[in-house]
């Protein structure tokens, strides 16, 4: 969920930016600049989760947790 916000508020404003589509409230896309980030979106999925092993939120998200001290000591106090 994050990714597709991620995507669609990046890709969108960005385009906005060039093609001149930001508004006071954001930016509106309309024609080719509209069909254009769609097409980004979907090539943003595609070769994120083809070429680099997920998309950034993705990635950012499936890393392990750290392990406490706390959880580190009862480790220690299980070994023989």
């Amino acid at each position: 969920m994050l990714d597709f916000f991620f995507a669609f508020f990046g890709i969108g404003y960005i385009l906005a930016l060039v093609f001149g589509g930001r508004t006071e409230n954001g930016f509106h896309l309309q024609g080719g600049p509209a069909f254009l980030a769609i097409i980004l979106i979907v090539a943003y999925f595609l070769v994120f989760n083809r070429y680099f092993g997920g998309t950034i939120w993705k990635r950012n998200s499936s890393r392990p947790a750290l392990i406490t001290s706390a959880e580190r000591m009862k480790c220690q106090h299980r070994l023989p």
